[in-house]
């Protein structure tokens, strides 16, 4: 009986130790439990703060950005009737045969009849859009032959693109007319060819003069001998690649260059040669051959090139302590909150429930449509510490991923690169009240409890929009984001604008006895 009296005893002792620990730990770390478990404030054991944010505006250098070959590319003009920045995307890309050397055909006797029917270039809309959606959202599109003179800087297999292209690219022959598009019937069925269909498709029809180069001029000499089709380096030669720009219109569209859509169609007859027989077919087959983008290399053929000029012109500030967040490239804002040394001096024997930095839109830029403002922010730190280097920055410590143990001064994991960034607990994310008014809840409350109790350095911040991510004090290496580039701009409350949008930290805490 004893015996048992003892066990239990120790059962209990263990259990309860046991619950005390599994307590202790949970208290520590209820941030990564979700904001229902955060206790209530009752100025007693929990405590709330408010801290004021010093924002100043800035803009980004445009040749910071660049884009992937597997990133969505903007095409379109828009200006913004609120902010008044006008955005202008043209999109470049080098389509080639899929064979060297190339013919007509499914066998190099094939037959064309006449000069061929038509050449059509096909952008893989991807169905997503920026814009003024009021309208029936039209635009015109007109399509160039880049210059050859730039083969030997526009051909390359560079995974990344600056969008800065020197204006010299896009001062070349026209080879289409103007092509009227509805951005809400782009999803439309298109029949292509006899038989075939395509949907999210752009159409731009090139000129006879330019189909007639492309089926007579580069397919053979005066011998009857193949000229620009025999290898890729000739070939782009005469012809490098396209530059397709918006000649009006208020909206960008994304296009897929990876997608199969993506292609520049040759429609012609033909009579087949039929080898058993030795002779050509009496019937007409009308078909078409597809020109794609080209992701490998192989049978002499260099990766396809591709490009996103982008310029952004007539943007204005705002004045009164407000904010333009505007995604890359655009701008971004410099925080810094003064009061956080001292709480952080203070007293180390906190425990922060929640930390964070609340963004929010303007009164006067609520749009009836917030798909204008961006999906997701980005916060990151300035550090000046770099000896010589006065503007470097750096990711955030601990909030990007909380099951990630990266380091922003490990130089081999200074990001969470298998994890990536956890939007949802970081707090980035578009929110909507229900007045329509954008905001954004930024959450560091790791961050700030690293500060409490190791006294770390108070650094200055980065709030902006960013389409992709690097840190070129450690390695080149771009990250992507989940914003596409160009899409997206709000103006929200500064550290001096409207109190009820004014930007601010807002720290819950208890004070450990």
């Amino acid at each position: 009986m004893l015996k048992n009296k003892v066990i239990s005893k120790i059962i209990y002792t263990v259990s309860v130790t046991g619950l005390f620990f599994v307590w202790s730990c949970t208290k520590l770390d209820t941030t990564n439990l979700g904001d229902d478990l955060i206790p209530a404030v009752d100025n007693i054991n929990t405590f709330a703060d408010t801290f004021d944010i010093v924002t100043t505006p800035g803009e980004f250098l445009i040749d910071t950005t660049k884009v992937r070959i597997d990133d969505y590319h903007a095409l379109g003009v828009y200006t913004d009737p609120l902010l008044g920045t006008t955005v202008k995307a043209d999109v470049l890309l080098q389509l080639k045969p899929t064979f060297f050397p190339f013919y007509f055909g499914t066998n190099q006797k094939d037959s064309i009849i006449g000069d061929g029917d038509s050449a059509v270039l096909c952008l893989a809309y991807t169905n997503q859009n920026w814009g003024d959606t009021s309208h029936d959202m039209n635009m015109k599109l007109q399509a160039y032959q880049l210059k050859s003179s730039q083969g030997v800087w526009w051909d390359s297999s560079s995974y990344y693109r600056p969008i800065n292209f020197p204006q010299s690219y896009l001062n070349d022959s026209v080879v289409s007319n103007e092509t009227l598009i509805n951005i809400n019937t782009l999803s439309n069925t298109v029949k292509v060819g006899v038989v075939d269909t395509v949907t999210n498709q752009i159409r731009i029809k090139l000129t006879n003069d330019f189909k007639n180069k492309l089926f007579k001029t580069f397919n053979r000499d005066s011998s009857g001998v193949y000229n620009a089709y025999r290898s890729d380096s000739l070939f782009k030669s005469n012809l490098n690649g396209f530059v397709i720009k918006a000649t009006s219109g208020n909206a960008l569209v994304y296009i897929d260059l990876l997608d199969p859509r993506t292609r520049l169609e040759l429609h012609y007859r033909k009579r087949a040669w039929i080898a058993d027989s030795n002779r050509l077919a009496t019937t007409e087959d009308t078909v078409y051959t597809n020109f794609t983008f080209n992701t490998s290399y192989y049978s002499g053929m260099s990766l396809s090139s591709h490009g996103n000029k982008i310029t952004v012109s007539n943007r204005n500030l705002p004045s009164g302590g407000d904010i333009l967040l505007q995604s890359n490239p655009g701008t971004y804002a410099n925080l810094y909150i003064p009061r956080l040394e001292h709480f952080v001096q203070n007293d180390s024997n906190r425990i922060i429930h929640r930390a964070e930095i609340q963004v929010t839109q303007t009164l006067d830029d609520i749009r009836a449509n917030n798909k204008i403002a961006p999906e997701y922010l980005y916060l990151d730190l300035i550090d000046s510490s770099i000896a010589g280097i006065p503007s470097r920055w750096k990711p955030i410590y601990h909030d990007l991923n909380p099951l990630s143990n990266y380091n922003p001064d490990n130089i081999s994991y200074y990001y969470p690169y298998n994890e990536g960034v956890n939007f949802y607990y970081f707090g980035v994310g578009k929110k909507t009240k229900s007045t329509g008014q954008v905001y954004y809840n930024v959450n560091v409350s790791r961050y700030l409890q690293n500060l409490v109790t190791n006294k770390s350095k108070n650094y200055p911040m980065r709030l902006f929009v960013p389409h992709n991510l690097s840190y070129p004090q450690f390695d080149q290496y771009i990250y992507p984001y989940k914003n596409l580039i160009g899409k997206g701009a709000v103006k929200v409350g500064g550290g001096s604008s409207d109190p009820s949008c004014r930007m601010r930290m807002v720290v819950i805490y208890s004070k450990l006895k």
